[in-house]
């Protein structure tokens, strides 16, 4: 029994090697069975030729047989090959099948076909255009890698994965729609696509994988989708052209060298769901101009913005506590730099070759450790911007102490202020409350440098409820959130400046933020019914502006921001005053003409003044007057409070 048995299993074990081992040829094209009812094309001795249309059977010694495959390499180096339709049957093109078929211009791929194998159509330099029909699941590995002239590729939307290299080198394509059903791209899926304009990614896509799109050159806009959480290792490398890319808040890593000299890029916005960039991520881009850093990040990796040319801004997030080697080197564009009180470790040249740079404003109270050269080849005679309690400690410590070292806050004639720029300030809070009346002047020198006061601070009277009165010059643009709340002891207020100002919150060095009125009211609990002193011109224009309209607008005639001109020759003081004033001239020679207006123009004061005159006001009201001096026909004009 065991005999017989061995012998039926030989018997079977010869048939079907003798099925497999038959090959035969029918209309040019060679076949061998791989089953009693099944054939696959196979190599041909002397090269296929011309328009090749293989037929979904075939019959050979009276023996009918499906054709249900291509054997790899089938058709390979088929230089002579024009065209190919592949039959229903078929259900895979295996590798190689029709690898370097250089003369190949039209491909039919049939509706049963589920898989093209890696290095398929691989060379295929003269392929246009290609179908793939919905029943393809799998692109694999370099299917149409090489393929120069392809310039037009319809993908079905069976298709769930694209292999490695599936497209790369495909120099004439120009555009390609990823189906949604694609769930993977793989490495270098469309490296060096240099013709490619445009690519949509689907939301079925969750991770850019290395080098996917690199050396795209002609790349200008990509669309990422709110499925993608990881864009990998130079996933857009040199993507040159690009010019436009929206990273959506689903990304949480950019790995090194994600964008690598997307030179043409000129504005990127990580999202605050991105937690990790890695080494030069965007390094080289030298058409950023501007960048909005995740405030979730804790560093700024190494040579992450290392060359970028044309940034000129750059906020960092409070959350990043070390900025690491060449973070910034080479941007020689970057006008400002502002870095927070979370930094606490800067490495070594990390903002070095930065020479356009005109300031630095740290906020850090304690001085950041630095590694060697970080502001190599920076200008030191820039002014370095610190907390006030910090001044000395910066002024001491080596590298920050080759700076113009100024404090960010200061005091002059009991009005604080915060530098906003180079050459502005804002009116800050004082500790011991503002009182009286007070007069913003419009410019402010510190240490041989003149700041313009363009701003009133977020709260910056709010609660000085002995403030009587204030006047606000012409150069203030901005008024910060809370500015005058429960100022409950004004009486009058006066803005000079001819539009008026709005409110939002000037809220660092060179950086404006424009908050909405409904949400940055500058004068809760303040009496309306108080006088808004105005520009005669400008009245109607703050009849009609959010919050001012609120008040009893009145029009002044405005002459100067100044008590004085600053060459003047008479001293008024004090100034606000309540019932003496005098007038200081230092030509005792000369008499001048005084006369002092209210603020309906009716002279209520006038006298020959000459050396040292006091005048009486006690018969005045309190409020705001408008004087005139004089001397040898200069006129010099100003305001005087009574309090």
């Amino acid at each position: 029994m065991k005999k017989q048995i061995l012998l039926a299993f030989g018997l079977m074990i010869m048939f079907v090697s003798k099925i497999q081992a038959q090959t035969f040829m029918v209309d040019g094209i060679n076949y061998q069975v791989i089953s009693e009812t099944t054939v696959e094309v196979i190599m041909k001795h002397l090269n296929y030729s011309g328009n090749i249309t293989i037929p979904s059977s075939v019959t050979y010694s009276n023996v009918n047989y499906t054709v249900t495959s291509i054997r790899e390499s089938a058709f390979q180096n088929n230089f002579l090959l024009t065209s190919i339709t592949i039959p229903n049957s078929i259900t895979s093109i295996r590798s190689m099948s029709f690898s370097s078929c250089s003369s190949l211009t039209s491909v039919t791929i049939g509706n049963s076909v589920t898989s093209i194998g890696s290095t398929a159509f691989k060379d295929c330099s003269n392929l246009t255009s290609i179908n793939i029909p919905n029943s393809v699941t799998s692109i694999e590995y370099y299917a149409f890698g090489g393929c120069i002239g392809l310039t037009n590729i319809t993908i079905g939307n069976s298709v769930t994965s694209i292999g490695d290299e599936a497209f790369g080198r495909c120099i004439g394509l120009t555009f390609i729609t990823i189906p949604n059903s694609v769930t993977n791209i793989g490495k270098y899926a469309f490296y060096g696509c240099t013709g490619l304009i445009n690519v949509t990614i689907p939301n079925s896509v969750t991770i850019i994988r290395e080098s996917t799109f690199y050396d795209c050159t002609s790349l200008i806009s990509v669309t990422i989708p709110n499925s993608v959480f990881l864009i990998k290792k130079s996933a857009f490398k040199n993507c040159s052209g690009l010019v436009s890319v929206t990273i959506p808040n689903s990304v949480k890593i950019i790995q090194s060298e994600a964008f690598y000299n997307c030179s043409g890029l000129a504005f990127i916005n990580i999202p605050n769901s991105v937690y990790s960039i890695e080494a030069e991520a965007f390094a080289n881009c030298t058409s950023l101009t501007s960048v909005n850093i995740s405030n979730t990040l804790t560093s700024i990796v190494a040579k992450a913005f290392y060359n970028c040319t044309g940034l000129t801004t750059i906020t960092i997030p409070n959350s990043v506590k070390k900025i690491e080697t060449g973070a910034f080197q080479y941007c020689t564009g970057l006008t400002s730099l502002t870095i927070p009180n979370s930094v606490t470790s800067i490495e070594a040249q990390a903002f070095a070759n930065c020479t356009s740079l005109t300031y630095i404003n740290s906020e850090a109270k304690t001085r950041p450790y630095i590694g060697l050269d970080i502001f190599y080849e920076v200008n030191k005679s820039i002014p370095l911007f610190v907390p006030a309690a910090s001044v000395s400690l910066y002024k001491a410590a080596a590298q920050w102490k080759d700076f113009n070292v100024q404090p960010k806050t200061f005091e002059v004639e009991g009005i604080y202020y915060n530098v906003t720029s180079l050459s502005t300030v804002e009116v800050i809070t004082n500790p011991s409350c503002y009182s009286d009346t007070l007069i913003i002047p419009s410019s402010v020198t510190l240490s041989s440098i003149t700041y313009s006061v363009t701003g009133i601070g977020a709260n910056a009277f709010n609660g000085c409820s002995g403030l009587t009165s204030v006047t606000i010059p012409s150069t203030v643009t901005t008024i910060g959130e809370g500015a005058f709340d429960n100022c409950t002891g004004l009486t009058s207020i006066t803005s000079e400046a001819l539009t008026p100002p709005v409110f939002g919150n000037q809220i660092s060095l060179g950086m404006v933020e424009t908050i909405p009125s409904t949400e940055s009211e500058a004068f809760l609990n303040v009496d309306k019914s108080i006088p808004l002193y105005v520009p005669l011109e400008s009245v109607d224009l703050y009849k009609t502006a959010d919050q001012w309209k609120d008040f009893n607008i009145q029009p002044i005639i405005i002459t100067s921001t100044n008590n004085l001109s600053a060459n003047s020759n008479i001293k008024i003081f004090p100034n606000p005053a309540s019932s003496i004033i005098t007038l200081e001239t230092t030509d005792l020679n000369t008499s001048s003409n005084f006369q002092l207006f209210d603020n309906s123009g009716k002279l209520v004061l006038s006298e020959q003044v000459s050396g040292t005159t006091q005048l009486s006001i006690e018969s005045l009201k309190s409020g705001m007057y408008l004087y005139q001096v004089s001397q040898n026909e200069n006129n010099t004009t100003g305001k005087l409070i009574v309090k």
